[in-house]
């Protein structure tokens, strides 16, 4: 008999829910007839996937799995499934730290699990500070975490493409795509924003019980006024805080206990609450400050009075012109109604009355998502000018530099543009070059999501405009621009060995030394070397800047070379070393660069690690494992690259 036999199943159920899952398949349930039923109870699995997994991709439908009967799901089945894909997402995360060889395939394929990689991803994220490879697991891990969120991104933007796309809906995700672009590991992401507007809906509508007998002018003007006393709209900033990155995202403006937000963020606020609430709004894109507009019912005035209803034009007849339809408001600046005659009145003033029609109606998701680009491309140029104030004006809650986030912020709005525009529009390339450049120098991650949704409406754009598209060759075609990419990962590593006499007594340093430059004074990493005429190799590749410019005499400036051989201009084998064969020269990285070359007359080895900016620590993983405190080096992980070092 076996002592489990007077136990009772509910008690045997809630003890297995302290015990591993992956203990529970291979050890519990094999034990007797009746463990193995015990064990496979589905309410049991149901809450072991839900505390294993936070994140899922929406093909599992797991908030409606959750909602139904457990017996409807085989969620012990889910939870192998994903315990299986966590395996094979670690298998290529160990492949992308061993190698540069397909390194960026590998990471793609993570990305393209969407959020059923999310929770390993962060897990190496914030791997511990023990691990022997720490940097470099938790640097690579976020950027596959980034492009990873940034398809999801772009999968919402291109569903607006087509003439068949749900143009006036889902206004709260489309805006909050950009907040997943720059969220990295914070909770602030497109599921964070549709919910916190939910509960403002709900707790508004708990506080009005007499919101149903409102006309519609009432309901506007009391939403309307409660969001400002809320202090959810508008924003209370002076001088260049107007512009600052963190008030384009509506995702930061909710979390921020003060809100700060642009117009175009207040009035999507409102008008996302609106539709919540039953209204019919949306966002106004007047030029300059946008707004909001609230639609009568059909049949009504916004009074609450009846007259015959428009004859349908349309799928969104709603957002015809009719009398008193309607109603104007400025949730970031004012707590009452804007008269149709005032936005008139300055829309003549703008010398814009002839399109007063235009102007005066629902702005479509897209144009909503291509204004809020607009504004995010504004603040990075602010910021990108501005030296004292770029702290402020790109600060997000990422945890990472400014600098971060202003790359981000910018590169998702590059996406935004192209993806909501028409592709058989004059000016969809209008940043496409710009796009390709940032995907070839900084992101060739993301050559994935270049040709998944990037190459179709290229195709279509061509279709339009053949002779526009003949006129892009290489780089500037997003075709061949991929193929590069992808051609140039499957090559092996470039070796240089320190074999010769020459290269033992002339390379004075080695990889991973931290070192301060003698005359601009920043303090840089050394990750690659070149002497005589050896080129530098793609591991170690520059970028000639301005205050870099003068170690580069004896090489032909001008001549770039992206690290891991994704090319700007000529290979780097062309550049000789013409001037003095005997001069030594080394890569390096640096906060907000990776790739600067410095000549080794300029390397000046520092040993004291305090002297070590913050910032460097989160872009070192690039090319090392760890740091090692003893004798303030980094330890190399580009070994495959130099094995002498």
């Amino acid at each position: 008999m076996s002592p489990l036999d007077g136990v009772p199943d509910e008690i045997i159920r809630h003890i297995l829910h302290f015990i591993a899952p992956q203990d529970v398949l291979d050890s519990v349930q094999c034990v007797s007839r009746r463990l193995y039923r015990v064990a496979k109870e589905p309410l049991l699995w149901r809450w072991l996937c839900l505390e294993s997994f936070k994140y899922w991709h929406p093909d599992h439908r797991i908030e409606a799995r959750v909602r139904a009967p457990a017996p409807t799901t085989d969620w012990r089945a889910i939870w192998i499934a994903r315990t299986k894909k966590n395996a094979r997402i670690a298998r290529l995360m160990e492949g992308i730290l061993s190698t540069s060889q397909n390194r960026i395939k590998r990471m793609q394929n993570i990305s393209a699990l969407g959020y059923d990689a999310k929770d390993f991803l962060l897990g190496q994220l914030h791997c511990d500070e023990s691990e022997q490879d720490a940097l470099s697991r938790r640097y690579y891990a976020g950027v596959v975490l980034d492009s990873l969120h940034k398809g999801i991104a772009i999968d919402l933007w291109h569903h607006y493409q087509g003439e068949d796309a749900p143009r006036f809906q889902g206004l709260d995700r489309a805006l909050a795509a950009f907040d997943l672009c720059v969220v990295r590991d914070q909770p602030y992401d497109i599921e964070y924003v549709v919910h916190t507007l939910d509960e403002y809906a709900a707790r508004f509508k708990s506080q009005h019980s007499d919101f149903e007998s409102m006309t519609t002018r009432e309901k506007a003007l009391s939403l309307l006024r409660w969001l400002r006393r809320q202090n959810l709209v508008g924003q209370e900033l002076l001088d260049h805080s107007y512009h600052n990155l963190r008030n384009c995202f509506i995702g930061h403006t909710l979390s921020d206990p003060s809100h700060p937000a642009l117009p175009i963020i207040s009035s999507s606020i409102y008008a996302c609450v609106a539709e919540r609430l039953g209204l019919v709004s949306t966002c106004l894109a007047f030029p300059s400050h946008a707004h909001a507009v609230v639609f009568a019912p059909p049949g009504e005035d916004v009074n609450g009075n009846s007259f015959p209803p428009t004859p349908p034009e349309g799928g969104d007849n709603h957002h015809k012109s009719t009398p008193l339809s309607r109603v104007y408001l400025d949730p970031y600046g004012s707590d009452y109604e804007i008269t149709p005659q005032s936005l008139r009145s300055k829309l003549r003033e703008y010398g814009l009355a002839q399109y007063s029609d235009i102007y005066l109606s629902a702005s479509s998701v897209p144009a909503i998502v291509q204004r809020a680009a607009v504004n995010i491309k504004t603040s990075w140029g602010l910021a990108s000018s501005l030296t004292d104030a770029r702290f402020e004006l790109s600060r997000l809650r990422t945890g990472l530099p400014p600098g971060f986030d202003l790359h981000s912020a910018y590169y998702s709005a590059l996406w935004a543009e192209l993806m909501s525009k028409q592709p058989d529009s004059m000016n969809w390339d209008s940043t496409l070059d710009e796009l390709l450049g940032q995907v070839s120098k900084k992101a060739p991650e993301d050559a994935w999501l270049v040709r998944k949704y990037l190459l179709p409406l290229y195709d279509q754009f061509a279709a339009h405009w053949p002779g526009r598209a003949n006129e892009r060759r290489g780089w500037r075609d997003p075709a061949q621009a991929v193929d590069m990419i992808e051609n140039l990962d499957a090559r092996k590593p470039e070796v240089s060995r320190r074999y010769t006499d020459q290269t033992r007594h002339k390379v004075l340093y080695k990889i991973g030394q931290v070192f301060q430059h003698k005359r601009y004074r920043y303090i840089g990493v050394i990750n690659g070397w070149s002497c005589q005429n050896h080129a530098l190799p793609a591991p170690a590749a520059f970028l000639v800047t301005h205050e870099d410019a003068h170690d580069m005499a004896p090489m032909q400036r001008g001549h770039r070379h992206v690290h891991g051989g994704y090319l700007n201009g000529r290979d780097s084998r062309s550049i000789s070393n013409r001037s003095n064969p005997d001069r030594v020269f080394y890569t390096c990285m640096r906060s907000g660069y990776d790739h600067l070359t410095i000549s080794q007359d300029n390397v000046e080895i520092i040993t004291n690690p305090d002297l070590i900016p913050k910032q460097l620590f989160l872009i070192a993983g690039k090319f090392f494992k760890r740091f090692d405190r003893e004798t303030c080096t980094f330890v190399s992980n580009i070994k495959e690259h130099y094995p002498d070092d």
